[in-house]
């Protein structure tokens, strides 16, 4: 069924289900990849496209993104990052969605 149709029996609006339709599709990869990788000997979507994942000092990175509390906002682990491995992040996004779906 289109967007259309669906928007129409469900009353949602089409952008609404555009993204739930996309977060279900990169939940779906990300539950999916162990899985793939064992069956099928491959490693998935690649993440070339995030600025982390590219990052030859990846792993310590990692590391400062989990070392984050809670109650801590991003600024100080980006300017982290940025002094430390001169990789300039500009938004928290790119933070979270690395952690989340990478």
């Amino acid at each position: 069924q289109s967007y259309r149709q669906i928007s129409e029996k469900s009353g949602r609006a089409i952008h609404k289900l555009e993204a739930i339709h996309k977060r279900a599709v990169r939940k779906l990869r990300k539950e999916l990849r162990q899985t793939v990788k064992e069956l099928f000997d491959l490693n998935g979507r690649s993440n070339h496209d995030c600025v982390i994942c590219r990052s030859p000092h990846r792993a310590e990175i990692d590391k400062l993104i989990k070392q984050k509390m809670p109650e801590q906002t991003w600024r100080p682990v980006m300017k982290q990052i940025r002094e430390a491995f001169g990789l300039k992040i500009t938004t928290p996004q790119t933070l979270i969605g690395h952690r989340k779906y990478h």
